[in-house]
């Protein structure tokens, strides 16, 4: 009975770890388009799976169930993204983090909400520039309130 568990554990193991998807990817920032170094890509429960190079570059592999992504570094923006099913190129572009000062929270998020509306445009820009390879974006942003 004992022998008969472990096996179908491993099996079950074997199984289960044969399920990720590699995915590659560049992040860039939003207002000059050019690369971010030392992002930090992670899984939404903060399990840490790759940071970006000097060029804004990063390859994880992730399982198959896992649909989003958190990326954060320093005085940007945390972004949060959810994955598509058929995309194995991820190009993002981070939202810089501002200051707002004596503003009511709800003030905030609208002008935050503004900038983040703009990212597909954003997106287009840097396919033209050539710090993209696609003119549409393969994720889909998730705005994320104060």
């Amino acid at each position: 009975m004992k022998s008969t568990l472990v096996i179908l554990l491993t099996l079950l193991s074997f199984h289960v770890k044969g399920q990720t998807k590699i995915f590659e990817g560049k992040v860039v920032d939003e207002f000059d388009l050019e690369p971010l170094p030392l992002v930090v890509v992670q899984t939404p429960d903060g399990v840490q799976l790759d940071t970006t190079d000097i060029n804004g570059f990063f390859k994880i592999e992730v399982p198959v169930a896992t649909n989003q992504l958190r990326l954060r570094a320093v005085s940007m923006e945390p972004t949060s993204i959810r994955l598509a099913p058929d995309c194995g190129k991820l190009e993002i572009i981070m939202m810089s983090d501002g200051t707002y000062d004596f503003m009511a929270l709800h003030r905030v998020n609208y002008k935050r909400y503004k900038r983040f509306r703009k990212l597909p445009e954003k997106h287009k820009q840097a396919y033209t520039k050539g710090a993209f390879t696609s003119e549409r974006p393969c994720i889909i942003y998730t705005f994320q309130k104060y």
